[in-house]
């Protein structure tokens, strides 16, 4: 189909009709195809949630079950938690933390004590060392007078 349109100094322009039919088309093409690559991420997010809601039956069975062994095993770590924060902060003297303390201090006067029973050993080992020497030296001495007397004796028996 042909169209005559006026053109400026009287003559008239031949425009074909299907070549703007094609060119519209043409266009509302390209128009369309950038309007889905734009969408385009927006569709799948769409068509991934619808899916997921499919499935999420199943997942809650699953997710249900997996915090019912998890509140169970959370129940039991809180007991033994609580059992071992009792043993350690009794106010009454019967935790372990006051036996601890208890065999501490036990240790530490035995060790005082221990101290103070070698120093004390040292000293006394020290005086039996000198009484010793002054024992010997008395001995020393006792012979020699002894000796000294049994030659005066025997000379004096002649002998």
């Amino acid at each position: 189909m042909e169209t005559n349109s006026p053109q400026p100094g009287g003559n008239l322009v031949t425009i074909d009709t299907s070549l703007v039919a094609v060119i519209a088309w043409v266009v509302i093409a390209v128009v369309v195809i950038l309007f889905i690559w734009r969408v385009w991420p927006l569709i799948s997010k769409a068509v991934r949630a619808i899916d997921a809601l499919g499935g999420l039956a199943d997942h809650m069975e699953v997710t249900n079950a997996a915090i019912a062994v998890l509140t169970t095993d959370f129940g039991k770590m809180k007991s033994s938690v609580d059992e071992i924060h009792h043993e350690t902060h009794k106010n009454d003297g019967s935790s372990i933390k006051d036996a601890v303390k208890r065999i501490e201090d036990v240790q530490s006067t035995e060790v005082e004590v221990n101290t103070e029973f070698r120093e004390l050993h040292l000293q006394q080992f020290g005086a039996l060392v000198k009484k010793d020497e002054e024992i010997e030296s008395q001995l020393i001495d006792h012979l020699e007078w002894s000796r000294e007397f049994v030659k005066d004796q025997e000379q004096r028996n002649g002998g």
